[in-house]
Formats: C-alpha cells, sequence, structure tokens
C-alpha cells in the first residue's frame, strides 16, 4: 500500500512538472490534480502540501505556494525534493531570486544532475549572476563535452563584460531584483532578464531585455514608468534595461526572441 501510494505521488508530480509547458489547463483539470492531492495526506502530508503548492504555481497563486511549501518543507523536514519543486514553482512565477538563492543550497547534491544544472544555469543567467553561470556552463562541459548550452555565448560575452568594466556581479543582482520588484508589484508574470552586450556607434554596453505578454501599448506605458525610477537608483553605467514584447517559442517554453517597443 504504502509502495503503491509512494508511487501516486510520484506520478501526480511528475503531472504537475509537465503541465507548467501547457498554454491553458481547464478547470476540470485543476478539480481532479487537487482532490488527488488531498487524497495524498492519509499517507503523506508532506507530499501532499508539496503537491498543493505546485497546483497554486500553475494556478499562479504565489501565495498559495508559499503557504502549501510551507507546511510540506516543515513535514518533511526541508527535504532536498521538497525544496527542488519549491524552487522550480518560484523560478515558474518569476520568483528568479529566491529560486536561484534554493537551488544555490541544493547544488552539491545535484552537480551529476544535468536538468537541475541548466535550471540553475538558467536562473543565474536570467538574473544578472554571470560569473556563476559561467561555472555552471563548466561543469555541464565535463558531463557533456560536445554539448552547446542555451545562452552561452551571451553568458560568456556578460561576465567578460562585466569584469572589464568593473561592474559588480552583486551590483547587477540588486539591478535585477529591483527589475522583478517592479513587475511583482504589478502582478505581471515574466520569465527573467535576458541579457546580451550590445555595440552602438560610440561603444558598447550591457542590455537586459525582459519579454513580457503583455500588447505593446502596455509595454510602452511599463518601460516610460520603470524609467522614472531607474533614474533615481544610480545604475551602473552601460547598462540598460527594456520591456519587450513576448513571442513565443517554437517549441513552447521560454521567449525565443521579442520585438522591442522603444
Amino acid at each position: 500500500m504504502a509502495r503503491q501510494i509512494a508511487s501516486k505521488a510520484k506520478d501526480l508530480v511528475l503531472e504537475l512538472n509537465r503541465l507548467r509547458f501547457e498554454d491553458a489547463i481547464p478547470e476540470f483539470t485543476f478539480r481532479r490534480l487537487r482532490r488527488e492531492a488531498e487524497a495524498l495526506k492519509e499517507a503523506d502530508r508532506s507530499d501532499a502540501f508539496e503537491a498543493l503548492g505546485m497546483i497554486a504555481a500553475l494556478e499562479k497563486d504565489i501565495k498559495g505556494v508559499r503557504q502549501e511549501f510551507g507546511k510540506a518543507l516543515a513535514y518533511s523536514g526541508y527535504a532536498e525534493k521538497a525544496l527542488l519543486n519549491y524552487a522550480t514553482s518560484l523560478s515558474f512565477l518569476g520568483f528568479l531570486t529566491e529560486s536561484v538563492k534554493i537551488r544555490g543550497k541544493l547544488h552539491d547534491s545535484f552537480r551529476s544532475h544535468t536538468g537541475f544544472l541548466m535550471d540553475f544555469l538558467f536562473d543565474n543567467y536570467v538574473t544578472g549572476r554571470f560569473h556563476k553561470a559561467r561555472d555552471l556552463i563548466a561543469e555541464l562541459k565535463k558531463i557533456q563535452p560536445e554539448e552547446i548550452l542555451p545562452y552561452e555565448g551571451m553568458i560568456v560575452s556578460c561576465s567578460r563584460f562585466i569584469s572589464v568594466r568593473d561592474i559588480s556581479e552583486r551590483r547587477m543582482e540588486e539591478m535585477t531584483e529591483h527589475v522583478e520588484d517592479f513587475l511583482h508589484e504589478r502582478n505581471i508574470l515574466h520569465k527573467g532578464v535576458f541579457f546580451e552586450v550590445q555595440t552602438d556607434e560610440e561603444s558598447s554596453f550591457l542590455a537586459g531585455m525582459v519579454p513580457l505578454p503583455l500588447g505593446v501599448d502596455e509595454i510602452v506605458d511599463l518601460n516610460f514608468e520603470f524609467a522614472e525610477g531607474y533614474r533615481d537608483l544610480a545604475p551602473p553605467k552601460r547598462l540598460n534595461f527594456l520591456f519587450e514584447v513576448m513571442e513565443k517559442s517554437s517549441d513552447g517554453d521560454r521567449p525565443e526572441r521579442a520585438v522591442q517597443t522603444c
């Protein structure tokens, strides 16, 4: 019986992870998932609350995510599996700074797990932690020497750029945290800041582009609103942020490219 329940919990978590890549989830599916999660409470309350937290993430309910995973972590004694799914749920909702910190605590236990390393690499890149992302590329290359990694060229060039320009990585983290806070205050779901080094007629600069699932007019308004507060922060020289209209990628996962609006 215990083995059967454990198998049901594992299958439910796998389904919830798969559903993160679906465009729309019918309400009857949410009702079924909640019934299955609630049923787990009789055997393992940690698994039940973990599943309920993942369901809350699919519903884009950050308060629910925190509440349910808080219970799951308490019941499990902060088990690595619960922490990992919590980090994944936070990352899914754009709370990338929290996600990357949790994954950092789990790093030693998952050094040979390419899926974990890829997610950790992505979170570090889109939160401005370029040196750490570059180190993770080296780790992944040891496991898959011939693999061309997503954003590899941009991560290396961004890491080199902030070193040459003497821009503190901690300052980069602060700026991306400010972008996160700005969007979270407005309940806007985002996938992080996508950085690349660009060159104009006079010099090079670091561009931080934030694809958002909004219309052009809304994006333009956001850019103007953000620019007003951004000037008061004294950001590093040669660092520009720009919100953009998101275009869906061919695999339906992360944005492939975005349309600039200003």
